[in-house]
């Protein structure tokens, strides 16, 4: 899967596109794949979770989320290092 930052114009939010890639996207165990992932995470609520909006079959199929800005979890950790409990972590 390839990440994309969008904009929502229905919902006025940034977003990122989890896209299936075009090579594995005619493969149907692939794109059932990323529904599970899907069904599994919509209904997940949880401060350090992205939230999952939409899961979208489309040219490519496609998982609307939670736009979050950082490079990489070592990004994360060193910002957070003073409030992140080994709980959160997990």
């Amino acid at each position: 899967c390839d990440i994309w930052e969008a904009f929502d114009e229905d919902n006025q939010r940034r977003c990122a596109l989890k896209v299936l890639q075009k090579a594995f996207a005619r493969d149907k165990s692939e794109a059932e794949q990323l529904k599970n992932e899907y069904e599994i995470a919509k209904d997940l609520q949880h401060p350090n979770l992205i939230e999952i909006y939409s899961f979208h079959v489309e040219e490519l199929p496609f998982l609307a989320m939670e736009f979050y800005n950082f490079k990489n979890i070592k990004q994360v950790l060193r910002l957070e290092k003073d409030s992140l409990q080994p709980h959160h972590l997990t």
